[in-house]
This record gives C-alpha cells, structure tokens and sequence, in this order.
C-alpha cells in the first residue's frame, strides 16, 4: 500500500459564532486525483486556506512525506511542494508569458538572467500540451481562460509540484481550454503526483477523480470511490436530503397551477450554466 502523499487529520477551524471546518480528515496518494466538492459554505475555502498557509487550524495536522504540521506558512506550504491553483488567476500582467511562468525559478547565469532558457523552457511547457501562446506576449494581453492555462503550467509543469490543489481552477477556462486541463491533470496523475480537485460540476469530477470527498456543514460526511457514486447518489451526498431529489409530490399535495415563470438556458459565464426551469401557481 503506497503510503499517502497528503493526510489531513482531524482539522477543525473555530471563528466566534462559526465553525468553518470541524474534524475534518482525508487522504491523498499519488497518482491519485482526489476530489472535493461541497455547497457554498461547506468549508472548501476554509480548507484551501489551511493548506496555501493562509490560515491557521484551530486543532488537527498536515502531514506530507511522514512529517506532521500544525499549520503552514505560505513559504513553508511551497518548500513542501504544495502547488494552489486558485480560481482567479494570479499573475504579473506587465511581465511575459515566459517570465510569469518562471517567475520565482528563473533560471539565471552568475547571477544574471538567461532569458535564453528561460525561453525554450516556456516554449517547451506551452507545446507539450498544443497551447499556442507566444512566450513573448504580455500576460495582460491573454484572455482571462489563457491567464488562467497560464498558471496551472507554472504550478504543475515548470515548478513540478508533487502535490497540487486546484480550486475551482476550471471555472474561467473556455470549453477548449477544459480540455487540455484535462490532459494536464491526466498527465500529472500518470506521473504519480497527488492532485486535489476542487469544483462544483459534479459531472466533472465523477469525469475525472478516482475518489472524492464531500463536505458538508464543515464536515467530511463522506469519503468515496468515483465507482460507486452517480449524479444521484453524490447530489444527495452533498445536499444531504433525499427526498429533495426525487422529484415527487405528496399524495395529498394541490395540483399546481397555470406556469407563471419559466426560465430556458440561463447562463454567466464562469459561475453558472445552462439552467432552466419553470414554476407554478
């Protein structure tokens, strides 16, 4: 049994009045894509904090490698190799394509910068998944889909972290650009890396994880095999009230009236899409 590359044990975080996160625990091992979803408010952000070393856990460890931590801070989160993918992407819009890929790991020749290599490692990087973006652009002149391709290559390729979250990292991507995080995620898990996956598709993650975990009120209400979850099963795992996916009335319940409301393909993009419904009296 391959021991795990990621083990949260027992994190809980207590603000006054509010409990984010309470005993929660999971694993991940490498070469695994392991997910995470839950509704707003269920302590997803909370979580991601914890692990970039942006907030303290009130009780509970971190450990990575057979060493156990309290918490992190955001350096100690990266020398651990711990790569955030946040949902928004962060990057220096005045600097290149190349420069913001290497930036923090600029490879350099006494001590000066080899923009040379530099270069060719961009070039390299963006051709080994077909994204043609040239390494001389201005990350403020990409689109918000290409900033965001833009910074899953900086963490997952040039600075190869062993473990990667990516929060949500999908939502600003255009339907392509889906498409080649799926090839980088796959390429990461065949290079044995321990991916955490954040989002809230649940047909995305039952596409792409081999397990997933659900968080619910702040706590891991349940931890399972991709395999054994559908649509159904995992909606009610994260809603936590069967009978809100039925579909049914009660017996005794009035017929509905005239449609007073309908809705047909409401879309925005990045936080929503493709919704209708209709109501009645």
């Amino acid at each position: 049994m391959k021991a795990p590359a990621l083990s949260l044990n027992g994190i809980s975080k207590i603000y006054p009045g509010t409990v984010a996160l309470d005993q929660v625990s999971f694993e991940v091992y490498p070469g695994e894509v392991h997910g995470l979803i839950g509704k707003n408010g269920a302590g997803k952000s909370t979580l991601v904090g914890i692990l970039a070393g942006l907030i303290e856990p009130t009780e509970g460890t971190i450990s990575l490698g057979g060493r156990s931590f309290h918490s992190f801070s955001r350096v100690r989160a990266k020398k651990e190799g711990v790569a955030i993918v946040p949902q928004e992407p962060e990057l220096i819009l005045d600097l290149t394509v190349a420069e913001n890929l290497f930036l923090g790991v600029l490879p350099s020749r006494k001590g000066i910068l080899d923009r040379k290599t530099m270069r060719a490692g961009a070039e390299k990087a963006l051709s080994a998944y077909g994204i043609g973006i040239s390494v001389d652009l201005l990350a403020g002149d990409l689109s918000l889909s290409e900033r965001q391709l833009l910074l899953i290559l900086k963490s997952c390729v040039v600075e190869d972290a062993p473990i990667v979250v990516l929060d949500e990292s999908s939502a600003p991507l255009s339907g392509r650009d889906a498409l080649i995080l799926r090839k980088i995620v796959e390429d990461l898990r065949s290079r044995g890396k321990a991916i955490v996956y954040i989002s809230h598709h649940i047909d995305e993650l039952l596409d792409i994880c081999d397990r997933l975990t659900v968080l619910r009120d702040g706590k891991a209400v349940a931890v399972r095999e991709r395999a054994s979850l559908d649509h159904a099963s995992l909606s009610e795992l994260i809603i936590g009230e069967e009978s809100s996916l039925t579909g049914g009335r009660p017996e005794d319940a009035p017929a509905p009236g005239e449609e007073i409301l309908r809705v047909e393909g409401l879309s925005r993009w990045g936080t929503f899409g493709d919704i209708s419904f209709s109501l009645r009296r």
